[in-house]
């Protein structure tokens, strides 16, 4: 894994993600109120080129998270 420095890091980012989610009912059928959303994709940062899978959102977020810095604001 690469590390950027912060003086690397652009001010801008984006973000290639392919991105599917399972809908499992439970056992009682389709019916069941108790339904499970699970997350799983790959995402890809287009700046570095660097890529890594994931299985929900936190760990989505966590990826794009290491490549978002926030802007300084006028006082």
């Amino acid at each position: 894994m690469t590390s950027l420095s912060p003086a690397s890091i652009p001010s801008h980012s984006a973000f290639l993600i392919k991105l599917w989610i399972d809908d499992t009912a439970g056992d009682e059928g389709p019916e069941e109120m108790d339904r499970t959303l699970t997350w799983r994709g790959q995402i890809q940062h287009v700046q570095t080129g660097e890529s890594r899978a994931f299985r929900g959102p936190f760990q989505m977020l966590a990826f794009m998270d290491r490549f978002l810095v926030p802007r300084k604001t006028a006082e």
